[in-house]
Order: C-alpha cells, then sequence, then structure tokens
C-alpha cells in the first residue's frame, strides 16, 4: 500500500514527513448495524470489544497501556504516528505476531523506498 497508493488517507501518514500524531480510525467511513437492527452512535469498536476490554473504555489507562507497550516516547516516528485504535489494541484476546510496533515497521519501509 505505501508504495502503490501513497496519498491513501490511512497511508499517507507514513509517507509525507509532516507531524501527524492524530489518531486514525479505519472503521470511520463505515455503518455498524447490530444483529438486532441498532445503529450504534460513535466507536463501533468500543460496542463490538465492550466485553474483552482490560480497561474502562473511558480511562487514560487504555492510552498508557498503548503508549508503554511499544515505548512510543522514545520511537523517532512518535510525532509522525497515526497510532492505532486503543481500543482494539486492548481486546484481551488481540493476537499478534510482531514483536514490534507495525506502524514502526510500515514507517521504516516508506522511508527505505524513497
Amino acid at each position: 500500500l505505501v508504495k502503490n497508493y501513497p496519498k491513501c488517507l490511512n497511508v499517507d501518514h507514513f509517507v509525507n514527513d509532516k507531524p501527524s500524531n492524530k489518531m486514525t480510525c479505519t472503521r470511520g467511513n463505515s455503518l455498524t448495524i447490530m444483529p438486532d437492527g441498532a445503529k450504534p452512535q460513535g466507536c463501533s469498536g468500543a460496542v463490538f470489544l465492550k466485553e474483552a476490554q482490560t480497561e474502562d473504555l473511558g480511562g487514560p489507562a487504555i492510552v498508557e497501556n498503548f503508549l508503554d507497550k511499544y515505548n512510543c516516547f522514545e520511537c523517532e516516528y512518535f510525532q509522525r504516528c497515526p497510532f492505532s485504535c486503543f481500543i482494539k489494541q486492548d481486546y484481551k484476546h488481540i493476537e499478534q505476531n510482531m514483536d514490534e510496533c507495525v506502524f514502526k515497521a510500515t514507517f521504516r519501509y516508506a522511508d527505505s523506498i524513497r
């Protein structure tokens, strides 16, 4: 995606060198319809993942857990990072197969192909 679609909204942060620090939501342009026909307002991730969160969704711990886990404040890409969805990252059953932050790896790849 970085190589072929650098101007895509969710990819632009990795190639433009501008400070970002604005969390991106990949569900932002979608409509969620629940099994009972209800349409939740706001974050659909909070609705779907409510039963499997490790912290209160409104508390600062969910953000701190993410920043600490990936050592964000010491990352060379911190000022440009769009971050991940903190709610998704706090999901108890998430399976991760990378030892480092996927965004850091993406920034490094984007820098390598310039």
